[in-house]
């Protein structure tokens, strides 16, 4: 599907392609884009907007992509974006129909959509993280109840501590 054309008479250079492009950073909201569009169709099912067996197809695509992953999409410098991939890739399992998954959807909630999961995936990875360090913290304290250490005060030395007393501060 040819994409960012219109006013312009000429076809788009293939370096100004590579400059508007954003698939290096697609790669990271590949999952949450087949999440969105999975949801939005699964919707779009419940509610009876689209034929079931249309919506079945639709989702049985995104599935078969999402096994086999982001290298499964064909990139040229007309595809935009990772939207357009994958929209491309449905098409071609289910035709012209493939269309119907983006109903009553606009682009730019599909990218925020998918932007905010990605950040809610991160963000949790990063407590996890967080948690393991404390609790690695508590461990060590735990250790130390009876190891003394020299305390501080303005860079100064003060009364001495035990270094659980100084790692649970």
């Amino acid at each position: 599907m040819k994409i960012r054309t219109g006013r312009l008479e000429k076809e788009m250079t293939d370096e100004a392609a590579v400059y508007t492009s954003s698939l290096e950073f697609d790669r990271f909201i590949f999952d949450a884009d087949i999440q969105c569009n999975y949801a939005h169709t699964s919707m779009l099912k419940a509610q009876g907007i689209i034929d079931e067996e249309i919506a079945d197809k639709i989702l049985e695509a995104l599935d078969k992509l999402s096994d086999e992953g982001f290298d499964a999409l064909e990139f040229d410098h007309s595809v935009e974006d990772v939207h357009m991939a994958v929209e491309n890739y449905v098409t071609k399992l289910v035709g012209p129909e493939a269309g119907f998954m983006h109903t009553a959807k606009s682009r730019n909630d599909q990218v925020a959509t998918d932007i905010r999961l990605l950040l809610r995936d991160r963000i949790s990875e990063i407590q996890i993280g967080i948690l393991e360090f404390i609790e690695g913290i508590l461990e060590l304290a735990k250790e130390h109840k009876e190891t003394v250490m020299i305390g501080y005060t303005h860079l100064q030395h003060a009364q001495p501590v035990t270094l659980a007393h100084h790692l649970m501060a």
